[in-house]
């Protein structure tokens, strides 16, 4: 009894060792691989390879000294060598010697069976699993299931052709039994410190990167400027820096909100990265960056800011259904002699912003001289809106919407009305967003009318949305007689913008509408004559639509002195858009 229990104590003790010495193994040795990995010195790599399979061989020498720990030992030795045979990253060199080694073990442990079939079906069995393992080990490393699996088959094709020619069976099976304990052990243990790596290296990125643009965060700009900086005055190499901003960034984010804000930012970084090759984009603000650039002479930083400068200039980004256009300001510093500290550096390139912000934005400034680029509005923004049309003898009650598109004049800082169309399919599709109970006019030009394409934009437009009004079409200027038939034909309503004094003339071309400027109609004829004209229209089948209403005085003439019925303007619908500056 007590034999026994002697025993299994033994074998407890002998496990509790093995599974220390193997995880203890793991995390120490893979840690140090993986350091000299990133450091990329194979000198020392060739260093730690050849110092395990020394570990390796003296656990041997252990073996044969201490002979009832020998399967403790030899245990050991095995997955020493069994487990640097999956090293990451290893060359074939260092393979090769891994290879050997295992092989070597193999040998000397059949030394006295060499020209047995036992001896050579185990070599060719583990020279095979040596090159599926060169092959896969990728899959292997770090998959726990995969790692046991290719672990065991060395186990398996080991101690069994060791021991059954020997008849020795209760050490095959504690040899297996040690042999998978440590097997499982490493395998949890392995994928374990690699999922700690992960955390680590992630919580490392987070402090040290930006999560929206994936530029290096403030804090690690200023780490690496004083570095930077520290260098080059022991060196006496060049430095210079870049401060970038991106120009009337809160006017966009106020209009198109935070999400299209973000969007742009992480837009602009993707953008800068692509020029800047080597050298690294930090964000230092919300939509400021910086860039340092060691080694580099001013002239050559001017180069590049210009190109970053030209390729944000240059892109479209897209925001929710909207295209912006970007423009960055720049200033560029480059270290002096007189500069004697790292904020001395960090306030010239900082002054050198500023001056091309107050410069007019869109340009670069470099050591102070600032370079006049600018030939465009920084920022071009267009928008679609609806102008509505009322009927002023009902309470000004909306009967139609027109469809317009706004550009914003930084210049003179407000919304002007495009007065050239914009496609007819893009005016359809804002249409099918808005949904608007009344029917759309839509703006084509005359000179479009009869292109097939137009009447089939409408026809598909009026199949895909049957629910909604049909459109009705609005032509740049007066058509050639008959010449919008077919749309007419299919039902659509069809007008034209007209020149006042030309009104009694186009009431014979026969459309349904004619869209005359308010003020120009009073001018060119008095009131009763206007009030014929009108009632005219009507009995003709038009209307004559009034625009360009701006108060109270005009709609009333409009509808009261004149007889008018349909208007539209400021007065009746003025559409909320925002005011950048």
């Amino acid at each position: 009894m007590q034999t026994i229990w002697g025993e299994a104590w033994s074998l407890g003790a002998a496990a509790g060792v093995t599974l220390f010495f193997a995880t203890g193994f793991v995390a120490s040795y893979t840690a140090y691989w993986q350091h000299l990995l990133a450091e990329r010195q194979p000198l020392r790599r060739w260093g730690v390879a050849i110092a395990a399979i020394a570990l390796a061989a003296a656990l041997y020498l252990v073996n044969t000294v201490s002979v009832d720990r020998a399967l403790m030992f030899h245990n050991m030795a095995l997955f020493i060598l069994v487990f640097i045979t999956l090293d990451e990253g290893t060359s074939s060199g260092e393979f090769g010697l891994r290879a050997a080694a295992l092989l070597a073990m193999l040998a000397y442990h059949h030394a006295g069976n060499l020209q047995g079939p036992a001896f050579w079906l185990a070599a060719g069995l583990i020279v095979l699993w040596l090159a599926v393992v060169r092959r896969l080990g990728h899959a292997i490393r770090y998959h726990v299931a995969r790692h046991i699996l290719a672990f065991s088959v060395v186990g398996l094709v080991y101690w069994p052709f060791l021991l059954l020619p020997l008849r020795r069976l209760t050490e095959l099976g504690v040899g297996l039994g040690l042999y998978s304990l440590t097997v499982v052990a490493t395998g949890v243990a392995l994928r374990r410190n690699r999922l700690f790596r992960r955390i680590s290296a992630d919580n490392a990125r987070q402090a040290t990167y930006d999560a929206l643009t994936n530029a290096k965060n403030y804090a690690t700009f200023q780490r690496d400027l004083v570095t930077a900086f520290a260098h080059a005055q022991a060196t006496g190499q060049p430095l210079a820096m870049m401060a970038i901003d991106l120009d009337h960034f809160k006017q966009l984010n106020d209009h198109y909100g935070h999400l299209a804000g973000n969007a742009l930012l992480a837009g602009v970084a993707d953008a800068l990265r692509g020029v800047l090759g080597e050298f690294t984009l930090y964000r230092t603000g919300g939509e400021e960056f910086n860039v340092l650039l060691p080694g580099v002479l001013a002239p050559a930083a001017a180069a590049l800011a210009t190109t970053c400068w030209a390729t944000v200039r240059g892109r479209t980004f897209q925001v929710a259904t909207a295209d912006v256009r970007l423009s960055l300001s720049i200033g560029v510093a480059s270290l002096q002699a007189a500069d004697q500290s790292v904020d001395a550096l960090f306030a010239k390139a900082d002054d050198s912003l500023y001056q091309s912000k107050h410069a007019g934005r869109d340009t670069v400034t470099v050591d102070g001289q600032t370079e006049r680029r600018a030939t465009r509005p920084a920022i071009e923004t267009y928008t679609f809106y609806t102008q509505a049309v009322v009927d002023v003898t009902a309470e000004a009650r909306r009967v139609a919407s027109v469809i317009e598109v706004g550009r914003y004049a930084y210049d003179v800082e407000r919304w002007l009305t495009l007065p050239e169309p914009v496609p007819l399919a893009n005016q359809l599709a804002f249409a099918a967003t808005c949904a608007i109970a009344t029917p759309v006019v839509v703006t084509v030009s005359a000179s479009n009318l009869a292109a097939p394409a137009v009447l089939a934009a409408l026809e598909a437009h009026v199949a895909a949305h049957p629910k909604l009004p049909r459109p009705e079409l609005r032509l740049t200027a007066l058509p050639e007689p008959k010449a919008w038939a077919a749309l007419q034909a299919a039902g659509f309503r069809v007008g034209a913008v007209c020149e006042p004094t030309a009104v009694p003339a186009a009431l014979h071309l026969g459309l349904a509408a004619l869209w005359v400027d308010d003020a120009g109609l009073a001018a060119a004829f008095g009131p009763s004559e206007c009030h014929r004209l009108i009632a005219t229209a009507r009995a003709k089948g038009c209307e004559l639509v009034a625009t360009g209403i701006e108060n109270a005085a005009a709609a009333e003439a409009f509808g009261t002195a004149r007889g008018g019925r349909l208007a539209s303007g400021y007065y009746f619908d003025r559409p909320a858009l925002p005011r950048f500056s």
